[in-house]
């Protein structure tokens, strides 16, 4: 969808998925062979395990000749298979409750498969998604313990014993719910934040950018970027160190993020230079913003002994202008602010062209 190299990684997680999916689907059909072959020779077992096995079929087949609708493959495979499995653990609960069956090893088998499944569900499914099936999840085994726990009730078998791995199992899913989604944002955070300033990173913000883009396509609204630098800033790095010239740009950060609109963006574009995405702003507009900018940086003294200043290209968002010019135009304009003399801001103009 994008020209752009940063995309690359989102790119190794669907060829990462796509080998698991052709490891695993594979694996999948074997062991419900197996399962038919040596436990469910008919019956609700028999029919369940062949419905797994086709669809797992199925799912391999879109994968290798089907790509686009890979998604909707993974929809279907997360919210049905743990179904079938809700189903299997029921037969097993009622084998126990008529034949005296150990209760713990189709709730424990249960809960491991289904941790399997959220993990699985967390690298593939967009959120919304992710809520419904993790809720579907617990209703379904809250539904079993309920049936479970009635039956053992009301045939005078309940024992704290039965009570406890249902417990365990809710515990188990619920923590390693929990640690699945805390890891998820942890990583999810670092992968689109600047380790020093705490801004988007440049991976992070072509998604929004082209975002952005569209919708000022579509609907004909208005958009600019600011794209400024620091002015001179390997002096700050000479004169006082890295370490300071480090502080520089997160105190830096700090002040630009606290001059803008909860629904504008800033970015660390790459070294002591920045970008900032302003949905719903013309020239104008932008101008002005970056006119406030400048003039804050430069009455502002860093670390408490330093003060900088800084150049800035603005450029508003035209009918067939391209995410790439765009940003070109950016550059051009904040290349001239240097140009002229540093500490400006500079709008683009048609004639930069």
């Amino acid at each position: 969808m994008y020209s752009f190299s940063s995309f690359t990684p989102n790119e190794l997680l669907e060829k990462y998925k796509r080998q698991t999916y052709l490891i695993a689907f594979p694996i999948g059909m074997i062991l419900s062979v197996l399962y038919i072959m040596n436990i469910a020779r008919s019956g609700l077992q028999f029919y369940v395990a062949s419905a797994i096995f086709l669809e797992l079929g199925i799912c391999i087949l879109l994968i290798l000749f089907a790509p686009p609708i890979k998604y909707s493959m993974e929809l279907f495979f997360y919210f049905s298979i743990p179904i079938y499995f809700f189903i299997l653990t029921q037969y097993h609960l009622v084998a126990y409750d008529n034949n005296g069956l150990f209760l713990g090893d189709p709730v424990y088998s249960l809960s491991m498969w289904l941790v399997v499944f959220l993990i699985g569900a967390f690298l593939s499914l967009k959120p919304e998604h992710l809520r419904i099936f993790i809720l579907i999840m617990f209703t379904g085994m809250t539904i079993l313990a309920v049936i479970n726990l009635w039956t053992l009730y009301s045939s005078n078998d309940l024992q704290f014993a039965n009570i406890f791995r249902w417990v365990n199992a809710f515990f188990s899913m619920g923590i390693a719910t929990l640690l699945i989604q805390r890891i998820g944002l942890l990583q999810q955070r670092n992968a689109v934040t600047d380790a020093l300033t705490g801004l988007l990173n440049r991976h992070a913000i072509y998604p929004i950018l082209n975002q952005e883009l569209e919708r000022s396509a579509r609907y004909a609204r208005p958009f600019s970027i600011i794209l400024f630098d620091i002015d001179e800033f390997k002096a700050v790095n000479d004169t006082f160190g890295h370490l300071e010239g480090d502080k520089v740009l997160k105190e830096l950060s700090k002040l630009v993020s606290g001059l803008l609109r909860k629904t504008d963006y800033a970015c660390r574009w790459g070294g002591e230079e920045f970008l900032l995405i302003l949905p719903e702003t013309d020239t104008a507009e932008a101008q002005i913003l970056a006119e406030r900018i400048r003039m804050k940086i430069e009455d502002t003294f860093f670390t408490q002994v330093y003060n900088v200043t800084a150049s800035f290209g603005v450029v508003a968002y035209r009918t067939g202008l391209g995410l790439e010019a765009l940003i070109e135009c950016a550059d051009k304009a904040l290349y001239q602010a240097k140009n002229n003399g540093r500490n400006q801001v500079i709008v683009f103009q048609e004639e930069l062209d």
